[in-house]
């Protein structure tokens, strides 16, 4: 039985090991998220508060060349980030609807 209650853990730090890694490798929470370190941070733009938290969006290109639309979003007792790595060809879509929308 003991042997079992050891085994159970592995999967676990084999995921902690992991993210440890990529921590490691690029440095900071961001970098191990978008698999490659911020390389400079084009700007942002505060989308508003409800309810206490406060939600930003931010443009950043990584050191692969990488555009990253980041949104996070801070309240009292939390935090939340999540971003989403697009290609030129996406990026470039994104900018014509953005474009679109605001004619």
């Amino acid at each position: 039985m003991e042997v079992i209650d050891n085994l159970f853990w592995i999967p676990f730090a084999a995921v902690a090991g992991f993210f440890l890694y990529r921590f490691l490798k690029h440095g900071s929470l961001r970098g191990m998220l978008y698999g490659s370190p911020v390389a400079r941070t084009i700007g942002e733009v505060e989308l508003g508060r409800k309810l206490g938290a406060t939600t930003t969006l931010r443009v950043h290109i990584l050191d692969n060349g990488q555009i990253v639309l980041e949104q996070s979003s801070r309240a009292t007792l939390g935090a939340s980030l999540s971003g989403l790595p697009l290609s030129s060809d996406e990026t470039d879509r994104l900018i014509a609807l953005l474009q679109q929308a605001r004619s």
